[in-house]
């Protein structure tokens, strides 16, 4: 029972930080709505959270940056790594080159 209420607790917290980052970095004049908070996201949802084309983000599911599962034909993200992948490169010292992702033939 403990262990439920934690989880929903995380659940409820990371919404509520989704929404502030959402209003947050939202550009002026949009009136998007917030990517919701689940366990998986659909590929056009995780481009949206991290403010990324579709196209990098299939790139970086390829790279291995990015874990996924496949259900069917489809691809989903669970968020946890999505959170995980942006809070390991934030984490990173300014000047580290493993802040920094490049994305297909980028420099």
């Amino acid at each position: 029972m403990e262990h439920q209420r934690e989880v929903t607790m995380r659940l409820m917290l990371d919404e509520e930080t989704a929404r502030a980052l959402h209003e947050a970095t939202r550009a002026p004049g949009t009136t998007s709505e917030p990517v919701p908070v689940r366990g998986l996201l659909k590929v056009n949802e995780a481009a949206e959270w991290l403010n990324l084309p579709r196209r990098s983000i299939y790139y970086l599911m390829q790279s291995g940056a990015l874990d996924y599962i496949v259900i069917g034909r489809s691809r989903r993200l669970p968020m946890a790594g999505l959170e995980a992948f942006v809070r390991e490169r934030a984490d990173l010292p300014e000047g580290d080159p493993r802040r920094h992702v490049k994305l297909g033939n980028s420099e």
